[in-house]
């Protein structure tokens, strides 16, 4: 509880709330082993990132337009933290630490812990996945790795959440389909490899679907919509 100026009021820790904190600790303790390493590729987007700033648009120099990255949503976002008078460098290493950062909350909330024995079940794969060398090397490293680990987590923790509502795919209203695509667009602007978590995600949603191939070619396309409009 804490004190408040009409009164004492209850203060109720949630689940995530309780097992975020030894993820972050984790989280604290792997990246500072590789920092201050930058990844010398992430130059190439922030190059784009700086001449968006100074009103020369996606390019890499003067003249012909080459399209030289292949994360745009990452160099918008950077872009959007220069805007703000950050230093790119900096930017890309914030934007990678709260997307980290963001994923493993997304992991959490997946199974909806609720108490202290959930968030300690409910915390074990976060855990896992903040101990491994990919999150070590890359949440501070200037790419676009942890957004796109950002936006698969939240995609599949809304559907894991959706699946423990109503295991029949085809029972679930539309917009719960499509309300767990957003990430999964999002991540087709932001890796060229993305439309491949989609497309199995979609298959995989189609085979649990009962019903006949019309209930199961309805819910691949609710759910492939936003993300194939995106790519």
């Amino acid at each position: 509880f804490f004190q408040a100026e009409d009164g004492i009021r209850d203060y109720k820790v949630t689940g995530v709330q309780t097992c975020a904190l030894p993820i972050f600790l984790l989280l604290a303790w792997q990246t500072q082993a590789v920092w201050p390493f930058f990844s010398d590729d992430a130059f190439i987007s922030l190059r784009y990132s700086e001449r968006l700033l100074h009103g020369h648009g996606l390019t890499w120099t003067d003249g012909e337009a080459v399209e030289g990255y292949s994360n745009l949503l990452w160099v918008l976002l950077c872009a959007g933290l220069g805007a703000l008078g950050m230093d790119l460098v900096d930017a890309a290493r914030l934007l990678g630490g709260l997307a980290t950062a963001l994923g493993f909350v997304a992991l959490a909330r997946a199974h909806r812990p609720h108490d202290a024995r959930s968030a300690q079940l409910a915390a074990l794969a976060p855990l896992v996945a903040a101990s491994t060398q990919v999150v070590l090397a890359w949440t501070f490293s200037g790419l676009e790795g942890p957004l796109v680990f950002c936006l698969l987590a939240f995609g599949f923790g809304a559907l894991v959440r959706a699946i423990e509502d109503e295991p029949d795919v085809a029972l679930w209203p539309r917009r719960v389909a499509l309300r767990a695509s957003v990430p999964f667009a999002f991540a087709c602007w932001t890796r060229p490899d993305s439309p491949l978590w989609v497309a199995t995600t979609a298959l995989a949603l189609a085979l649990v679907t009962h019903g006949g191939m019309w209930a199961r070619a309805r819910s691949l396309a609710t759910f492939a919509a936003l993300p194939f409009a995106a790519f």
